[in-house]
């Protein structure tokens, strides 16, 4: 007998079709048949999706959850938003391999993703083993900076062959291990350190196992050209299929914007080519990524002995003033927030470095370095840089696919820290909202958000509502859904979802999380 029969819903399929009216029947994890709306069939439970549409569970194409998934694996603000599958490990960040020295260091260059939980592990197959009672799906991707860090350490220095073979060894085990691909970070350290040579090695390594290279590139701003380059011509050379991360364009480079999908599309017309993007005009991270890359150098401590030199201070201001002209739009504290901390400057949490500056009777670059030079790397900011014709210009491409750039994490207990981006609570309803409010068709969004980042991650039977899939599946009211979370007040869920699906299981029912624990961590 069929498990669950969702009927009286409209049907979206996750390949870009039409929706029609149909009933989605559910048995054994998988979806069993799709049948028309006068078909009976007896089914053990009966979900009434009238007025709603069906769709595959969303698979969010970048995501930080590596961690917050370990504290609470209940993933409360991805599973709220229709999220079924994560992909984590972006950016370079992901918290394995650990070096044999202990975690700390490397704690300190990914603590964009940490919160507060022993990583008592060594290996990528190790760190996986963790992860169990899960709301949701993972597919982890392998990141740059542990592997880095386990062969050369956190500083500015060059990989030498054996070193560099060391890593590729390592990779190819975390990819025979499960690992989607490989990730780069590079604008962060010690991933930002890597030359051509090291990127290229790597790149090769992925490609032979079949994985993707996700990239965070070296600049967003006034080199963003040259950076869309660099990544292009490392995916020509080794055939890896490439996925730029939050590809955006803001300040003075928005004009570059025709010229760099140019070469994307003529990219993807020969090997996989795509970008992610989530919409909102503000994007968040580490606030010592404004740094320039020698402050950055030997982790936090190191970093934050630097900065207590005033010449230190005063040749990094220098350096930054040049690229904050484009890629903080001219105004830094203005632009900037403080989202997170975990020492003295908690109390400024949601306010403008200009207004910690104006209560501290000083100038935003001395609030700055003084921020950093107390919170080290646990100082996470949120910077506006784009206007809302500038991302939807990405979230408009053909080559583009939905990724939150977020982490599951909670309203309360303690995922709940700081003033996290609200990407985090509301990335895919809000972009469900806006399609309505523009009167776009939902089709053509939806697919950016299942069957697309479902192919480009090479996941199979995942992504869509046709037999044999994985019964990954959100129920939303098309007129009701909504996202609630603020850049003032980021701790809000959305609204208008009734049901998700997470293998065949419901684990959001109107308005109620089940805690099954049906999520997966999905291997390669």
């Amino acid at each position: 007998m069929v498990n669950i029969s969702i009927q009286n819903g409209l049907i979206v399929d996750g390949d870009g079709k039409a929706a029609y009216p149909g009933t989605v029947l559910v048995e054994a994890g998988r979806i069993a048949a799709v049948v028309g709306p006068d078909e009976s069939v007896e089914a053990e439970g009966v979900l009434d999706a009238r007025g709603q549409i069906v769709a595959p569970g969303f698979i969010d194409m970048h995501t930080h959850s590596d961690i917050s998934l370990l504290v609470d694996p209940a993933a409360q603000s991805a599973l709220r938003q229709g999220i079924t599958t994560q992909v984590t490990g972006l950016c370079g960040f992901s918290p394995a391999p650990v070096p044999e020295e202990g975690a700390a260091a490397l704690r300190s260059v990914c603590s964009v993703i940490d919160y507060p939980r022993d990583w008592n592990w060594n290996c990528f197959p190790g760190y996986l083993a963790h992860l169990q009672n899960l709301s949701i799906n993972i597919a982890p991707l392998a990141g740059h900076i542990p592997l880095r860090g386990l062969f050369v350490g956190y500083d500015d220095v060059s990989v030498d062959d054996d070193a560099l073979r060391s890593m590729q060894g390592e990779l190819a085990r975390m990819l025979d291990a499960g690992a989607w691909g490989l990730s780069l970070g590079l604008m962060f350290p010690p991933s930002m350190y890597a030359e051509r040579r090291e990127l290229t090695a790597l790149a090769q390594t992925t490609a032979d196992h079949g994985g993707l290279l996700a990239v965070h590139i070296r600049s967003y701003g006034t080199e963003i050209a040259a950076a869309v380059n660099e990544v292009l011509e490392i995916s020509a050379e080794t055939e890896v299929a490439l996925e730029i991360s939050h590809l955006r364009f803001s300040g003075a480079n928005a004009a570059l914007a025709p010229g760099i999908l140019a070469k994307l599309e003529n990219a993807a017309q020969h090997r996989q080519t795509a970008f992610d993007i989530y919409p909102y005009t503000a994007g968040s991270a580490n606030l010592s990524q404004l740094l320039p890359g020698w402050a950055q150098a030997g982790g936090s401590q190191a970093m934050q002995k630097r900065l207590s030199d005033p010449d230190v201070r005063r040749r990094a201001a220098v350096d930054m003033q040049a690229q904050l002209q484009s890629d903080y739009t001219r105004d830094f504290g203005s632009n900037v927030l403080l989202g997170s901390a975990s020492g003295d400057f908690q109390k400024c949490i949601g306010r403008s470095i200009a207004a910690i500056a104006e209560e501290r009777r000083t100038d935003p670059y001395t609030a700055f370095f003084d921020i950093l030079t107390a919170e080290g790397t646990d100082a996470i900011m949120v910077a506006f840089t784009s206007t809302d014709d500038q991302v939807r210009l990405s979230l408009d491409h053909p080559l583009s696919a939905i990724g939150s750039d977020g982490a599951a994490i909670a309203a309360e207990g303690p995922l709940s820290r700081g003033m996290p981006h609200p990407r985090y609570f509301g990335a895919y309803p809000r972009l469900l909202r806006m399609a309505r409010e523009q009167n776009k068709p939902l089709e053509p969004l939806l697919h950016k958000m299942t069957a697309r980042p479902a192919a480009l991650l090479g996941l199979p039977n995942r992504g869509r509502l046709v037999p044999g899939c994985a019964a990954d599946i959100v129920v939303f009211d098309p007129a009701a859904i909504t996202d609630r979370a603020t850049f003032e007040q980021p701790h809000r869920y959305p609204e208008g979802i009734s049901a998700v699906l997470v293998n065949g299981v419901v684990e959001w029912l109107a308005g109620e999380h089940q805690h099954a624990g049906p999520g997966l961590v999905l291997r390669r």
